[in-house]
């Protein structure tokens, strides 16, 4: 992870190889929903909500959103 200004001054926090993992269980194996990955590499700036990625988990959709904000 790295930080960087920006000619408007906002800084913006740039992430490689982001990995997010979600795993649904059940209680039994019938009613398990697998597993969801999203990996990517982003750049996101102070107070910007993202869409990273979606995946799905047997019928259900997963989206991650990330927001950033810089403190000092």
């Amino acid at each position: 992870m790295a930080m960087e200004s920006s000619s408007t001054g906002a800084p913006t926090i740039n992430i490689r190889n982001f990995y997010f993992t979600l795993e649904g269980r059940g209680s039994d194996e019938a009613s398990a929903l697998g597993e969801a990955r999203i990996d990517s590499n982003l750049s996101i700036r102070d107070g910007e909500k993202l869409v990273v990625g979606s995946a799905s988990l047997r019928d259900r959709a997963v989206i991650l959103v990330l927001s950033a904000k810089v403190i000092n």
